[in-house]
């Protein structure tokens, strides 16, 4: 079975994966970096696949320290 994997966007660049596996309700969560590190004013963008159909009911929450 396929996986659904959703891009994340820091001010138009890709930093990084939000992966569903197939029968899974918890996601996986990769940066290209050891850490992500965001400023103020930074932009955050998530893209969905290009067939959407293969999930629903899809809640994502982002959570950070200052």
């Amino acid at each position: 079975d396929a996986s659904t994997d959703f891009d994340i966007k820091v001010n138009a660049v890709s930093v990084g994966t939000i992966t569903f596996a197939s029968g899974v309700t918890t996601a996986t969560f990769v940066t290209a970096a050891a850490g992500l590190s965001l400023v103020v004013g930074d932009r955050i963008e998530i893209h969905s696949p290009a067939d959407i159909n293969v999930i629903a009911d899809v809640s994502i929450m982002l959570s950070g320290t200052r």
